[in-house]
């Protein structure tokens, strides 16, 4: 079996988590490394994470709810 990890993922509502085993995730790296033969890859880095999502996963696991329940009240304490 499977060691099953948990993704953040976005939806039309914000971010959701939700479960995938390994084995998934290491077919998508692999596809992922396949589409760029040549191995480079950039990310920008110029632009600001638009979620504070440490703080925002913390505030759900206090609530004891999932980021797809946050209110858009909610939402609006964790954006930058």
């Amino acid at each position: 079996m499977d060691k099953m990890i948990q993704v953040i993922e976005r939806t039309e509502r914000g971010l959701r988590v939700r479960r995938v085993s390994e084995h998934d995730i290491k077919k998508d790296l692999q596809h992922f490394d396949d589409v760029f033969i040549d191995g480079v890859f950039t990310l920008n880095r110029l632009q600001k994470p638009r979620t504070k999502l440490r703080p925002m996963l913390a505030y759900c696991k206090q609530k004891g709810i999932t980021p797809d329940e946050l209110t858009p009240e909610e939402w609006q304490q964790f954006y930058e």
